[in-house]
């Protein structure tokens, strides 16, 4: 028995296996430090934190936003309460306006992030520091009806 084993190793099945269990596990090892690295960001949209700020607004809307170790931006925006016409994601302190980064596209009532959307590494910077703002404008409030800062959710990092 000793000696088939032996064969069996130098025969070079033996190499044939290690590749085979390598090429399985990579994809998984793979997956499962994308979704280690994957960072979640909350927006409770409201009228209060426009610059400046809408005090007659009764709309209101929520956004989740993914970003992957790649860079990769991924999300969307929900608002009830307006009609809605734009939602763009800019650059910008709380209480500061900041230019426009990402144009998010509508869909119905909700505004998503565009396929294949990366940031750079200086808005990731910005963006970790929560100083990434959504923000929706509607035609009774075309320079902003509802604004929200991206904040990273509790418990990363």
């Amino acid at each position: 028995m000793g000696d088939m084993l032996n064969r069996w190793l130098h025969s070079g099945r033996m190499v044939l296996v290690g590749i085979a269990l390598l090429a399985a596990a990579v994809p998984v090892a793979s997956r499962w430090s994308l979704l280690a690295t994957v960072e979640t960001y909350d927006a409770r949209l409201a009228g209060a934190q426009q610059v400046p700020p809408v005090r007659q607004s009764a709309g209101h809307g929520a956004g989740v936003f993914f970003v992957r170790n790649d860079r990769t931006l991924e999300g969307h925006v929900e608002t009830s309460g307006i009609d809605a016409t734009i939602a763009h994601l800019h650059e910008g302190a709380v209480g500061r306006l900041g230019p426009v980064i990402v144009p998010l596209a509508r869909q119905a009532d909700t505004f998503v992030v565009p396929p294949d959307t990366r940031l750079t590494e200086s808005q990731m910077a910005s963006l970790r520091a929560g100083e990434v703002y959504v923000s929706v404008r509607s035609a009774r409030y075309p320079d902003g009806e509802l604004r929200a800062q991206l904040i990273l959710m509790a418990g990363q990092f």
